[in-house]
């Protein structure tokens, strides 16, 4: 009985070890880590890190033909598709060195998306739902006590 409890700290031990080097490669690779994105029409690609932080935007002579809202537009779209790719990356890098399946992979994991905050692309399309329901929804009447 207790070499077997003996026997179960030392893979405790190990697998720590273990979680500790495949932690420090992951971070190794993602410090390191950048990806691109381009809009869907190529006028706009952005270089963003692991965190999802912009780190480069470079325009084409095609986003000179842009109005204000599209160029904006462009822009969100080629950042979104940087960080859906960095995620996606990231992703792959933990499930090589500890596996997402794991309580560290998946702990690592939530730490990157936090960092990166929410998706473009969702924050756009919650903005614009959020005007569309005020413009939807009259103004009620405001009864004084209730």
């Amino acid at each position: 009985m207790v070499e077997e409890r003996l026997s179960q700290i030392a893979e405790q031990v190990a697998q720590a070890q273990r979680n500790n080097e495949g932690t420090e490669r992951v971070r190794e690779q993602a410090d390191s880590l950048e990806v691109e994105g381009t809009s869907k029409g190529g006028e706009v690609t952005v270089v963003v890190d692991a965190a999802g932080r912009v780190r480069d935007v470079r325009f084409t002579a095609a986003s000179q033909v842009l109005n204000p809202g599209q160029l904006s537009e462009a822009v969100m779209e080629a950042i979104d598709t940087g960080r859906r790719e960095a995620a996606s990356r990231i992703r792959a890098i933990v499930d090589r060195h500890i596996g997402v399946d794991t309580g560290l992979g998946r702990t690592m994991l939530e730490a990157y998306e936090q960092m990166a905050g929410p998706k473009v692309g969702v924050t756009r399309r919650a903005e614009r739902a959020e005007r569309n329901k005020r413009r939807e929804t009259p103004p009620g009447l405001v009864f004084p006590g209730r």
